[in-house]
């Protein structure tokens, strides 16, 4: 009985390992990550800066890829302002939905 044990336990783990290591063909093109994508959408912002604003972002990623911001932590009420209008229900290019993001976004005076 050992031995049929043994046996089927050596069979489910070599099977399991050739489709462990089975990948698909990745391309060369990687999508971009979620702090690249809030980055390009908080581009441009419609106010002047005179200083570097920074926050704290807190987000989520719902079921049709849109962004959902939970929690804007910055002193500047027109920053977080700025951010929920830029950043919520915006779509993303990302599979990782349902994941709650913390993204730290500064902002500072152009040149």
């Amino acid at each position: 009985m050992k031995k049929v044990n043994l046996l089927v336990l050596v069979a489910l783990l070599s099977i399991s390992t050739v489709f462990a290591t089975e990948t698909e063909p990745t391309s060369d093109e990687k999508g971009k990550t979620v702090t690249q994508q809030v980055a390009t959408l908080l581009s441009e912002p419609g106010f002047e800066v005179k200083k570097d604003l920074t926050a704290q972002v807190t987000l989520m990623v719902n079921k049709a890829n849109e962004v959902v911001v939970i929690d804007v932590d910055t002193k500047e009420e027109y920053v977080a302002a700025f951010i929920k209008s830029r950043l919520n229900y915006e779509k993303l290019e990302t599979q990782t939905v349902g994941t709650q993001f913390t993204v730290p976004v500064r902002i500072v005076p152009g040149v």
